[in-house]
């Protein structure tokens, strides 16, 4: 995992340096968790919560909350899965969030407040819960998230 973590912050960080300084932001988030009534399969995301820290001017910073109407999931199996809905970072408004998974990587997007942003996370559930993943075993999971991108 520790690979995947360190693949995900270069890539973030290099998308960053190919933006002008005046336009890009860096956002990031090392304690998220989303709590997923079944897993694998499909459903609304019934908490998230954690702390957003932006680094730029106008960067979205704070609690990391459930915006209006949620966001629904859809993990097809333990290796892959999407997500869309809405988010709130600190006193952000409702961003709209996409998420694309394969494996412990996703990539996702959040758009709102006249931003885009993208970032690379890393989704893993808890090592207690890894029998979620076997026949017949779908379950209640929260998972935890880290994640580095960058905002304009």
């Amino acid at each position: 995992m520790k690979k995947v973590l360190v693949v995900g912050v270069m890539i973030a960080a290099l998308f960053a340096l190919t933006l002008p300084a005046h336009a890009a932001g860096v956002v990031f988030s090392t304690n998220a968790k989303a709590s997923l009534p079944v897993f694998p399969g499909n459903g609304s995301v019934s908490t998230l919560t954690g702390t957003v820290t932006g680094v730029g001017t106008g960067q979205p910073s704070g609690a990391l909350g459930l915006g209006t109407g949620g966001v629904q999931y859809r993990e097809t199996t333990c290796a892959e899965g999407t997500a869309s809905g809405n988010i709130t970072i600190g006193a952000s408004g409702d961003l709209a969030l996409t998420w694309i998974r394969v494996g412990a990587t996703a990539v996702l997007t959040l758009k709102g407040g006249g931003q885009t942003g993208a970032a690379v996370a890393v989704f893993t559930i808890p090592a207690g819960d890894a029998s979620v993943c076997l026949p017949g075993g779908a379950g209640p999971v929260t998972a935890s998230i880290i994640a580095a991108g960058v905002a304009v």
